[in-house]
């Protein structure tokens, strides 16, 4: 499966709303300054949107962009309309395509199932113009009600689709729409702190199981921004921690954060993404500087490993569906914890392991014991040390994680 990254060392990691132009947020942020300052965040890929009425903006976001090494997915609007036409954008297409920093391009966000047939026609008109640049379209959460999954409104007296609706409705997406990675939404933080959905796991297994059936790498988000009040609300360190290194234990490929600058379309109310609305930066910023450093020391042995399955143990905050959990994987003989799980790798071979601490409030210690002595390399945060024997025993700081490398 071809993993969709910068390369098979550097992982992408992707920031959901891009510095705003005058046209959209007032001022003109697309600017070097802040394309170096997306950069040094550790975020290398923007979600940007294009108005042809704006297509200067666009290309100064194309050429800022690849000065600083941040590629770009472009969206735009129209693709689910039942008469979208190429003519208006396929000279800028084609033009923004030839530019090695444009990876893709973003059809809608969260389409309902009955505008997959539009999608897969708009797709088919757009495919020549692009360069062989992937197509992307981020699909809706398991907590969506029916409705919603069908491309209606959410209403408060219905319940939120079944596991298995839901998964029929994406499974008719992809066997629909030619799209290149497998992207969805899933904020499972609300208004308890140290409490997820329960759907979560849930819903990372869904994604698991569609991947392997059409061979396309999953994707998703980490929520940063609260909305509505804090229907949605903000994150700690730790949440965003947990957020990360638990889809990196069950597979995703490329995190995306929700949101890099928080949007100006005043549709919803947001509150303080990784940018305030007036350019600043929020303790977000540093929070996801952080935490992109060490999904960088991790992320050259996920790009090359193959995902084989998921351990669970104890407190996982939300429950690991058991008929998905691996009881053991590779020379593991026993585990132990408050709670982790344990992302089960294939690399070169040899057995990898990704133990990550289940809690969000915390620090617990996760322990593993080999069926045999193991040579092997160890990560944990952005260091890496060398140990053999048959018991690793560390102290893991909330949501964090340690990566062994059986060599």
């Amino acid at each position: 499966m071809k993993n969709y990254s910068v390369s098979d060392t550097v992982m992408y990691k992707g920031g959901w709303v891009a510095p705003p132009s005058e046209k959209i947020g007032g001022i003109n942020y697309v600017t070097d300054e802040r394309l170096k300052e997306v950069a040094e965040s550790g975020i290398n890929l923007l979600h940007v949107g294009y108005y042809p009425s704006d297509a200067e903006s666009t290309r100064k976001m194309i050429e800022y962009a690849s000065k600083n090494g941040v590629y770009l997915i472009i969206g735009f609007n129209g693709p689910v309309k039942d008469d979208f036409s190429i003519d208006e954008i396929k000279d800028n297409l084609a033009e923004f395509a030839k530019n090695d920093y444009v990876i893709g391009f973003n059809l809608c966000d969260e389409p309902g199932q009955r505008s997959f047939k539009n999608l897969a026609r708009s797709a088919e008109l757009i495919r020549p113009y692009i360069n062989g640049k992937m197509i992307y379209v981020n699909l809706m959460p398991m907590y969506a009600t029916q409705s919603q999954l069908q491309g209606g409104w959410w209403s408060p007296h219905e319940s939120e689709a079944t596991t298995a609706g839901y998964y029929d409705v994406v499974d008719d997406f992809y066997a629909t729409v030619d799209t290149e990675v497998m992207s969805y939404d899933f904020y499972p933080f609300r208004h308890e702190k140290g409490v997820s959905d329960p759907r979560y796991f849930d819903q990372l297994c869904v994604m698991n199981r569609l991947s392997k059936k059409y061979d396309k790498p999953v994707w998703n988000f980490t929520q940063v921004t609260s909305w509505n009040r804090d229907a949605v609300r903000n994150m700690t360190y730790s949440e965003m921690a947990w957020l990360n290194n638990t889809s990196l234990a069950c597979g995703v490929t490329c995190l995306q954060y929700f949101c890099y600058w928080t949007p100006c379309d005043n549709v919803e109310t947001f509150l303080n993404a990784m940018i305030s609305k007036d350019g600043y930066k929020t303790r977000h910023y540093y929070f996801a500087q952080d935490l992109n450093r060490k999904v960088d020391a991790i992320a050259p042995y996920l790009l090359k490993a193959t995902h084989e399955g998921v351990i669970a143990f104890g407190d996982t905050l939300a429950p690991y569906p058991t008929e998905y959990a691996l009881r053991t994987y590779g020379n593991i003989e026993t585990v132990m914890s408050d709670g982790m799980i344990i992302g089960c790798f294939k690399l070169d071979g040899k057995n990898m392991y990704y133990l990550v601490n289940t809690s969000v409030t915390e620090t617990r210690v996760l322990e593993v014991s080999f069926k045999k002595d193991v040579d092997c390399s160890i990560v944990v945060g952005t260091e890496t040390f060398d140990f053999q024997g048959k018991d690793v025993k560390r102290a893991i700081a909330p949501g964090e994680g340690m990566l062994i490398i059986e060599k």
